[in-house]
């Protein structure tokens, strides 16, 4: 990433592209999903427009708390509060699963400046939507990422697929995991990112 920065002067926006959990039955045709849906995105005009490359990443948590802790309540605090839910009240999003896409995205350092190029928040979850033909979906990020130091962007792109505690929570959700997530490419890079991906093995 710093060599695309240096070597091309390129910049990077860190994008996440979710949806709503869905059970361990379904996480397997949710993920071919997300994985048609983002082929998708990357075809849109405004989108070859400014993507110079990328490198993208799959990741799955599960939430296997029955009931709202003091933890889940503090990370998801908005979500709670918009359904009157307190610490103690039973979990709605108890035993699913929550696949999302990472996505470092290579554009030319106007990109950030340039109106006519510059794609909102609101423009990319409307074309997620669309993509997925899913209307329930309410948020997408898009940022500016930074890919020097501890860059909270390439941690996120970088780390596993799914964390341990998950994993190992019991047989039947290590088990949902190894079904739906085997022999999946689950980083994938693109255009120009694919080229110095090359480069740096080499």
């Amino acid at each position: 990433l710093e060599a695309i920065r240096e070597m091309e002067g390129k910049e990077f926006l860190f994008l996440t592209l979710t949806a709503p959990n869905c059970t361990g039955g379904e996480l397997k045709s949710e993920i071919d999903r997300f994985n048609k849906a983002v082929n998708k995105l990357f075809q849109r005009r405004n989108v070859k427009k400014i993507a110079k490359g990328y490198a993208r990443k799959l990741e799955v948590t599960t939430d296997q708390e029955q009931y709202v802790t003091e933890e889940l309540y503090k990370r998801k605090k908005p979500y709670y509060d918009r359904r009157s839910l307190n610490v103690g009240d039973p979990n709605p999003t108890y035993n699913s699963y929550h696949p999302h896409l990472h996505i470092l995205v290579t554009v030319n350092k106007s990109y950030f400046n340039k109106p006519e190029q510059f794609i909102s928040k609101a423009e990319w979850l409307a074309m997620w939507r669309e993509c997925m033909e899913d209307d329930s979906i309410t948020q997408v990020d898009a940022k500016k990422a930074s890919v020097t130091g501890k860059s909270n962007a390439v941690l996120e792109i970088a780390k596993y697929s799914a964390k341990g505690s998950d994993l190992y929570h019991s047989e039947i959700v290590f088990d949902t995991f190894y079904t739906a997530l085997k022999k999946r490419q689950l980083l994938v890079y693109g255009g120009m990112m694919k080229d110095y991906a090359k480069l740096f093995k080499n």
